[in-house]
C-alpha cells in the first residue's frame, strides 16, 4: 500500500475520535484534518451508548464519501484513545 494513502485512510480513522457535531458537519475538523479529506461527504453519523454491563464505552461510526478519490468510508471508534488527526 502506497504511504500517502495509508496517510490518509488514517485522517479517517483519526476524525471517529472527535465529537460527534464536529463530524457531522465536517467542515468544524482542523484544517490538517480538512485538507486530507478534502471533498468528503458525510452520510450518517451513528452513536451509541453501551449496556453497563460493558463498561458504559460510548460507540461512534460515521459513513460518507470521498468524491475526489473515489472512496467509501465507514470509520469506528475504537476502545483505545487516538490522536493522530485532533478535532
Amino acid at each position: 500500500m502506497d504511504f500517502c494513502v495509508a496517510q490518509d485512510a488514517l485522517a479517517y480513522a483519526g476524525a471517529a475520535y472527535c465529537p460527534i457535531e464536529r463530524v457531522a458537519t465536517w467542515s468544524t475538523l482542523n484544517a490538517p484534518c480538512q485538507n486530507k479529506t478534502a471533498g468528503f461527504e458525510v452520510y450518517a453519523t451513528v452513536k451509541a451508548t453501551a449496556p453497563k454491563a460493558k463498561l458504559d464505552k460510548d460507540y461512534f461510526g460515521y459513513m460518507g464519501v470521498d468524491h475526489n478519490r473515489e472512496w467509501v468510508v465507514a470509520a469506528f471508534k475504537g476502545e483505545r484513545v487516538y490522536t493522530a488527526c485532533t478535532c
